[in-house]
């Protein structure tokens, strides 16, 4: 297994990945340094430009893969609430329609519909970002 060596020349680093050149070309490795090269290009312009070009590729899907975990988080949480203001200004308006309430109570219906709606504009936001964004990983995984 070949490991970077001091022969190398560190260009650019992230937390994903490391490109370096040396004079058999551009490589790039594995944030840990170990193993094989992730990928190599050769020693000319064309390999410079392509490897610069993989390396940004590499921060981005990086930058993806942190995302999606987190969008997914954020429709659970974001249904949760909906379901649960949904459920609580359903129960009282079917409770409370016949009797008067106070100023107080209708005010804080009020507030509990209003995060209902939040909670659900951003559960749709958050599902449709997924959603796009897993099927462009899928699409680029899949090579298409």
């Amino acid at each position: 297994m070949a490991e970077p060596e001091d022969t190398r020349e560190t260009l650019d680093q992230n937390r994903w990945g490391i490109l370096t050149r040396d004079a058999g070309g551009f490589a790039i490795w594995r944030r840990s340094g170990a193993g094989e090269p992730l990928a190599s290009f050769p020693s000319t312009d064309d390999g410079s430009d392509d490897a610069w070009e993989a390396f940004r590729a590499l921060a981005r899907r990086g930058r993806r893969d942190l995302l999606l975990p987190r969008l997914l988080l954020v429709a659970i949480i974001s249904a949760i609430l909906w379901v649960v203001a949904t459920t609580v200004v359903t129960v009282t308006y079917s409770t409370l329609y016949w009797r008067s309430i106070d100023t107080t109570s209708w005010n804080w219906l009020m507030w509990v519909q209003a995060a209902s709606t939040v909670a659900y504009s951003v559960f749709v936001a958050s599902v449709g970002t997924y959603v796009v964004l897993w099927l462009d990983r899928r699409s680029r995984r899949d090579g298409g």
